[in-house]
């Protein structure tokens, strides 16, 4: 064909399709154009294909045919554009030459030549092209020999599909051999435009019903992605592995396919969705392909896109015969392909699901190509040449050939998926496809995914050489080795902790002395002995007496609820228990024989019982016990033998510790309670000197981080919660000192904190293991700074194996449970023979081993990445948690019809547990059921909110629908009852979401907002937003503190954080700047007494505000639980003593007080009406203000006043204002930590003594361990102000009153007289009303008492009806 007649055939066909005429997009590109501008810097929708052309190729001739194809098919000359309006239009170009680039590497010699070409080839490949100015078709001819070519075609996908490359390879030959060819499809724009036009908006509208019913219930991880991946956040860039197909594979298919009467296509998707069910360990798998819809569109030859995306999902029943699967596909498919009148957004954008309607719900894809492009140059050989665009649509696709000869691919996406992992994949495809053709009819779960004459490389991998100590040396018992120790070294220390310096040769004496006491009760060989002792040197003393007596020790934590104590000590069979000053007089003790450590083993009796120990240990000896969670709810002793510590001891030292100088300073950071105490305890077998971090100084990050850096501490291990917090803290920063040695365990490293703690100046090791394992199983250095986070590799002796539900190898990168064994293997759980064989099994080779429950995977090069779990287990805070358990206690409240317990937020800073209950009575709420779980559960396993349900979410499978709870719970907003003690911050070590903060909010509050919006992990905080209802956490206050200095500039008190707990509150006591905060947090606004509880006060409308009182000591700090209670529509008002203000001296009587405190109320609080509150002297202090304030001409709603009286009269003398000035200073936890301390020093005022200052400034001395430097210094003041109020109110009586007025009492109060019962008759003419709770003075205003204590209040609240004044 010559050029003119190239150009007259071009004009005709111009005139045909319309050049230059601008026409809507049609609605089957739509999806497509969307996807191409999200993506518009990759080439990920760039098609390419080419051949290897060897031959005498007519140059002019094939330039000729491809200029003829340009012209023939307007598809190639399509761009498309914007109108104003941004709707897409399309136009077609003129029919110039086809766009092509020429190379010519002649002159490199002909390896260099190929190397270049193949380069070339790709480049070509990897295009991007430009939608709105063209040309969407490129051509590349590179010529390397003189017969040796190679020539790709590259299209916009926009502009084809398959067919439209075989149609254009063939015309090509046939224009290339001056063959005539019928007449191009007139318009296939219009034809793609036709085929919405012909559905109808009847059949739209039901295929969009049909699809939406169809996906109704999604997974929130549909499988097609691994556990553990955040598909939504990779990039597209790509790589390809080919799938190992004999040649003769689709022949075997086909009759496979014939056999079961299903399509070809259906037996390879059933194979594919087997893989991924396996690889996900989910049985809803949703599976993208497409649907040609040329025939619809009567345009078989046409070149365009002609093709519409649509999802298979599959249920996957491993116990179903593999026939039943194939059956369930064909109907998919054919359902799908009468369902295609709607474009795959609008499939998306009816779904109920978070995200845009632009993204897949499906991550995995399969095409399956029945017949490849062919090129016929006459005397030319072509070959197909491979082709990698380096992109993926999605996270792994399989593009099958049928052809023989053609390569099948695997293209994936390398953001989430490594090579091996891919090639993991296609193998197991080939492998489980053979298997469904060869067998008669299979069961699934029958079918292997490694081929049982293969081996899996990587199912099985054990650690560097067997566990034990050098050559020549035999397992020594950690006793053993300690004595051994102390025989070296006398005189180094062992333990250091405060002012208590304990050398090796003492810590033997003194656990020897426990250990004779412990044989005296009756305790030896055999039985298992509790100690309930606190963080001290006597703590790890008594755990070595214990085996001193040749017993097995079990740590018991005795702040514990006595009812688990209880059953804790029944489990493990222990009948002796060893205690300190503070836990002797425990009820849950009452019922054994203790060993109390005040007459044993503490310095000061060294006349007590010692010598040699009772009872030699040995290896086969069971060491400790721990106890974890059980799904019946009562926790299962595990344990552990002496053999099993000792071999822990030497793999660990090939790890980490073996580098370790000696003797080096290691901190005990776990609790004794945790397994993981053992990890760092265990080096007094090396005589290295263990420092027990103090538990004030473990809760404050601050604080630990300086006690790091004074003891010059060289070996710390900590959860990453607990590590991201002391990193926030400082722990790495600047020239001080760091830890040579941080181990990492208990939960999931987040990516930030690996990366943060790759580039430190320290060693940094991650470890993971189960309790039934000793302490580790594996672990790894974190020194990759581009590395996933992993679990690293088995310890020294260990073998670990990743097994399928079938105890099957499974291939690597493909998720199965953690199987354990090696001689760190537990006993088992004591007493429960049934517990013992689930979990410990016979492996393969005979040994025993343990199922872990952990979902794993191996990754290219042997390391193990931690999935999940296999079950309901989840881990908050290093701690390990049975749903299951936490559920059986609140189901056994009366009036709990159903429950059932999740973790929200995992694996972030906020993270909590969240219960739902079923009431058969919903009206009475959680706070009975709460009661209960406070009675029986520890406080880790305590669920932080509660939400009442008229049924449980189940899933169209019957299951319990945990997503559903899960979003159940951040849709309606998590209520935190109490601010956690047990957390960690978030910063560098957490991953964020975008930070939105308040939308056009300038100033303080906005920036506020995004400080909370990061630490907190949200991506939206409102003004009225309750810091601890969104997460927050003691720590995270602690964080925000800091983060405030550093954006500010200011130092936001602590105190601040708690009692301004609104974003508006907050932003406003920072308005106020740091010269004008109280103590409590509050701004001091002129004399500053009265200040905004909640973003309503500040921001005014309640025509009747809540007006509280500040109790004894001045603060509002015990009004943070009820504030959270509140209605949001309650604007609260809180009014503080002139002192907590520093807002000049205390008023000298009542009378000048309610006058003062008045005049702030009028002035500061914008309302007509008022209601007041106030628990105990703020009971007192509300009805004098209220007394004042009706004088005035202001009407009250009402009052309501807690556990207080008229007449009381509390003994002369300071005890007990000591008490209070020492909880107003320290808090009420310090005071708990510290009760034997606190004790001595009251029981030193006698009654109705007052004591002088030189007796302050000794109490002062004595509890600066207690808190800061700060509240030290605040204490002398608080006692002044305390003493102070008490003389006020002690024989004063309220003035007459009109008000309706609410009195509700502590029972223990009134029984114990510290309250008088008052007729209230005698003081308002009002209404008047009086209830009873069972909690104590303090226990009312905190959960879950602070739950029927306030329900009357709640109630009057909410009843209020708006009125005029």
């Amino acid at each position: 064909m010559s050029r003119t007649s190239t150009t007259r055939a071009t004009r005709t066909i111009e005139e045909a399709t319309g050049v230059g005429e601008i026409r809507a997009l049609p609605p089957i590109q739509r999806p497509l154009w969307t996807a191409s501008r999200i993506t518009q810097d990759l080439p990920v929708y760039t098609e390419a294909e080419g051949f290897r052309l060897t031959g005498p190729v007519d140059r002019p001739a094939l330039i000729r045919a491809l200029d003829a194809l340009y012209a023939r098919h307007p598809a190639l000359r399509t761009v498309v554009t914007e109108d104003a309006d941004g709707r897409p239009r399309v136009r077609v170009l003129p029919g110039d030459p086809f766009p092509l680039t020429e190379l010519d590497l002649r002159g490199h010699g002909a390896e260099r030549a190929a190397a270049l070409a193949e380069q070339a080839a790709t480049e070509a490949a990897r295009t991007v092209f430009d939608l709105e100015t063209g040309p969407l078709a490129r051509a590349r001819l590179i010529r390397c020999d003189e017969e040796e070519w190679l020539l790709v075609l590259v299209l916009h996908h926009l502009v084809c599909d398959g067919d439209s490359f075989r149609t254009l390879f063939a015309e090509l030959g046939a224009l290339y051999a001056g063959d005539a060819l019928p007449a191009p499809h007139p318009d296939p724009i219009g034809a793609q435009a036709r085929l919405r036009e012909e559905a109808g908006e009847e059949q739209i509208r039901a295929d969009l019903d049909h699809w939406h019913g169809r996906l109704t219930g999604l997974p929130t991880h549909s499988a097609g992605h691994a556990p553990g991946e955040d598909p939504g956040h990779v990039g597209h860039r790509g790589g390809r592995c080919p799938v190992p197909l004999d040649e003769d594979w689709f022949d075997r298919v086909r009759a496979t396919a014939a056999a079961a009467r299903v399509s070809p296509f259906a037996v390879v998707a059933s194979a594919l969705s087997v893989v991924l069910s396996r690889f996900t360990r989910g049985d809803d798998v949703l599976l993208g392909t497409t649907v040609n819809m040329r025939a619809d569109a009567d345009a078989e030859d046409a070149v365009g896109y002609f093709m519409k995306t649509v999802p298979l999902r599959l249920r996957i029943d491993e116990s179903a015969p593999a026939a039943d699967l194939l059956r369930q596909t064909q109907e998919a498919v054919l359902d799908a392909m009468e369902h295609t009148a709607v474009e795959f957004d609008e499939i998306l954008a009816g779904l109920d699901r978070v995200g845009d309607a632009h993204t897949p719900v499906f991550r995995s894809a399969l095409e399956l190509h029945y017949a490849p492009s062919v090129l016929r140059l006459p005397g030319v050989s072509a070959r197909p040449l491979p082709l990698d665009p380096g992109t993926a649509k999605f996270d792994v696709s399989f593009h099958l050939a049928a052809a023989p000869g053609a390569l099948s691919f695997v293209e994936y996406r390398t953001g989430v998926y490594d090579a091996a992992t891919a090639e993991a994949l296609a193998g197991a495809f080939r492998t489980l496809l053979d298997g469904v053709c060869a067998a008669e009819d299979p069961t699934l779960e029958q079918l292997p995914l490694v081929d049982p004459e293969e081996s899996a490389p990587g199912a099985a991998t054990a650690g560097d050489g067997p566990a034990g100590p050098a050559p020549g040396r035999c397992l020594v018992p950690l006793p053993d080795a300690v004595r051994e120790r102390a025989a070296l070294h006398p005189d180094r220390p062992a333990l250091v902790l405060g002012a208590d310096v304990i050398g090796y040769e003492e810590f033997v004496r003194r656990a020897d002395r426990v250990g004779a006491a412990v044989a005296a009760a009756g305790a030896g060989p055999g039985d298992v002995v509790g100690v309930a002792v606190r963080r001290s040197p006597d703590q790890t003393c008594a755990l070595f007496g214990v085996w001193s007596a040749g017993a097995a020790c079990a740590p018991l934590d005795p702040a514990l609820p006595a009812e688990r104590l209880g059953t804790m000590m029944r489990a493990a069979g222990i009948r002796v228990v060893v205690t300190d000053e503070g836990a002797e007089g425990s009820p849950a003790f009452s019922g054994v024989r203790t060993v109390s450590l005040r007459d044993h083993g503490s310095p000061g009796h060294e006349t007590a019982p010692g010598g040699p120990p009772a009872a030699k240990v040995t290896p086969e000896d069971v060491a400790y016990v721990i106890f974890t969670s059980g799904t019946t709810g009562v926790p299962k002793p595990v344990a552990v033998r002496h053999l099993s510590l000792a071999a822990f001891g030497p793999a660990m030292d090939r790890l980490a510790f073996g580098e370790l100088p000696e003797p080096s300073r290691v901190a005990v950071n776990a609790p004794f309670s945790f397994d993981a105490f053992w990890q760092n305890t265990q080096l007094l077998r090396s005589g290295h000197t263990l420092h027990p971090v103090p538990d004030e100084v473990r809760a404050d990050p601050e604080a630990m981080v300086g006690f790091l850096r004074d003891h010059a501490i060289d070996v710390l291990d900590g959860t990453p919660t607990h590590i991201v917090s002391l990193v926030d803290a400082g722990l790495l920063d600047g020239a001080a000192h760091v830890p040579s040695c941080l181990l990492l365990g208990g939960e999931a490293v987040p990516p930030a904190l690996w990366r943060r703690l790759a580039a430190a100046r320290t060693r940094a090791f991650n470890v993971y293991g189960p309790t039934e394992f000793t302490v580790n199983a594996t672990g790894g250095r974190i020194e990759d700074t581009g590395a996933r986070p992993t679990i690293g590799r088995p310890l020294a002796g260990v073998t670990a194996r990743v097994l399928d539900a079938r105890r099957r190898p499974v291939p690597v990168g493909f998720p199965g449970e953690l199987h354990l064994s090696g001689p760190q293997l537990a006993v088992g759980y004591l007493g429960r023979p049934d517990l013992t064989a689930e979990r410990f099994h016979r492996a393969p080779d005979g040994t025993r081993g343990y199922a872990t429950g952990d979902v794993v995977r191996v990754l290219d090069g042997g390391n193990l990445e931690f999935l999940g779990r296999a079950d309901d287990q989840v881990k908050l805070r290093g701690h390990r948690i049975e749903p299951g358990e936490i559920t059986t206690v609140l189901r056994s409240v009366p009036g709990v019809a159903d429950a059932a317990v999740v973790l929200v937020r995992p694996g972030t800073p906020t993270a909590a547990l969240h219960a739902a209950l079923v009431l058969t009575d919903p009206a009475a709420g959680p706070d009975p059921v709460r009661a209960v779980a406070v009675a029986r559960l520890p406080a880790y396993m305590m669920p932080s909110s509660f939400a009442v349900l008229p049924r449980l979410p189940r899933t169209t499978a019957g299951k319990l629908d945990r997503a559903a709870l899960v979003a159940g719970a951040e849709t309606d907003g998590l209520r935190t009852d109490t601010p956690s003690r047990e957390a960690g911050g978030a910063g560098e070590g957490h991953e964020v979401p975008e930070v939105r903060g308040i939308q056009g909010t300038p100033g303080v509050q906005g920036r506020l907002a995004s400080l909370w919006a990061r630490l907190l992990c949200r991506e939206t905080v409102t003004a009225g937003d309750d810091f601890f209802a969104l997460g927050g956490n003691s720590l995270l206050a602690s964080r925000l503190v800091r983060e405030v200095r550093a954006e500010f500039g200011i130092r936001l008190p602590l105190g601040a954080v708690f009692g301004r707990r609104t974003l508006a509150a907050m932003a406003e006591a920072l308005e106020a700047g740091p010269a004008q905060e109280g103590r409590d947090g509050a701004p001091a606004a002129a004399d500053g007494l009265v200040v905004p509880l909640t973003g309503g006060a500040a921001a005014g409308g309640d025509p009747a505000p809540l007006v509280m009182f500040h109790p004894l000591g001045g603060t509002l700090y015990s009004y943070q639980p009820l504030l959270g209670l509140l209605p949001d529509t309650t604007a609260v008002w809180g009014v503080r003593s002139p002192t907590a203000a520093e807002a000049g001296p205390e008023a000298p009587d009542v009378a000048s007080l309610a006058a003062r405190y008045a005049d702030e109320v009028v002035r500061r609080v914008p309302a007509p009406r008022l209601t007041l509150f106030g628990w105990s002297l703020g009971g007192l202090i509300a009805l004098a203000v209220a007394a004042e304030l009706e004088a005035r001409g202001v009407r009250i709603d009402f009052a309501e006043i807690w556990d207080c009286g008229v007449g009381t009269e509390e003994p002369p003398g300071d005890r007990e204002p000591l008490r209070l000035a020492l909880r107003a200073a320290y808090g009420p936890e310090a005071l708990l930590r510290h009760a034997p301390l606190v004790g001595r020093i009251l029981a030193g005022v006698a009654e109705g003594e007052r004591i002088d200052a030189a007796s302050v400034r000794s109490v002062q001395e004595r509890t600066r361990a207690l808190g800061t430097a700060a509240d030290n210094d605040a204490l002398p003041r608080h006692l002044r102000v305390i003493r102070h109020q008490t003389e006020l109110f002690r024989e004063w009586e309220p003035l007459p009153l009109h008000l309706p007025l609410h009195a509700v009492y502590a029972g223990p109060s009134l029984r114990d007289g510290s309250v008088p019962r008052t007729d209230w008759g005698r003081f308002t003419s009002g209404p008047w009303t009086e209830a009873t709770v069972d909690a104590d003075h303090y226990a009312m205003m905190r959960p879950p008492g602070l739950g029927d204590t306030a329900r009357g209040l709640l109630a009057r609240l909410a009843a209020r009806a708006p009125r005029k004044g």
